[in-house]
């Protein structure tokens, strides 16, 4: 039979060996546990880990400079299309004529449907086929028809504000 762990004089009672448990005992003596008391120890690492890895995805979140640059803006005139209300983010939809007369369409990112709803925006305040104009932020990387959307003017007059603080979102 062969040893596995150390020689150390510390180990030598903690010695395991190969034998048909001779995974047990090689992680009994990696943990320095007794094969007995092992399984409880090696269940709560397990569930730490996969907790821990069910987590990354929050870690992954990024910040609205990230993507979107808050000194330069811009404004589409058009039909609002769609409303997705899901989370991690809303995105609405308008259709605009291009200077040519061609209909494109313009994606706006807002904040996630919860915190809207804390701040009084709920999804029937997006009136679909409705004539609007959008404030937005240009996308950072130059996206197309992609922008983060800041104010929503109806063509009654009333305003959807969908704010920060500390951003500027007084001109159209």
């Amino acid at each position: 039979m062969a040893v596995v762990g150390s020689a150390h004089p510390k180990y030598l009672s903690k010695m395991a060996f190969v034998s048909e448990k001779k995974w047990s005992g090689i992680v009994a003596t990696f943990f320095d546990l007794e094969p007995t008391t092992m399984r409880p120890k090696v269940a709560f690492l397990v569930a730490f880990l996969g907790l821990s890895l069910a987590a990354v995805p929050a870690l992954a979140h990024h910040s609205f400079t990230a993507e979107f640059n808050p000194e330069k803006s811009f404004t589409v005139k058009g039909v609002l299309t769609h409303v997705d209300w899901t989370n991690p983010h809303v995105y609405f939809y308008v259709d605009a004529k291009d200077q040519n007369g061609n209909v494109e369409t313009w994606s706006f990112q807002t904040f996630p449907p919860g915190m809207l709803h804390r701040a009084g925006v709920r999804k029937e305040v997006f009136k679909i086929g409705e004539q609007v104009t959008v404030l937005a932020n240009v996308a950072k990387d130059g996206t197309k028809h992609l922008g983060s959307g800041n104010k929503i003017r109806y063509s009654d007059g009333h305003e959807i504000l969908l704010i920060v603080a500390g951003r500027n979102y007084d001109k159209y």
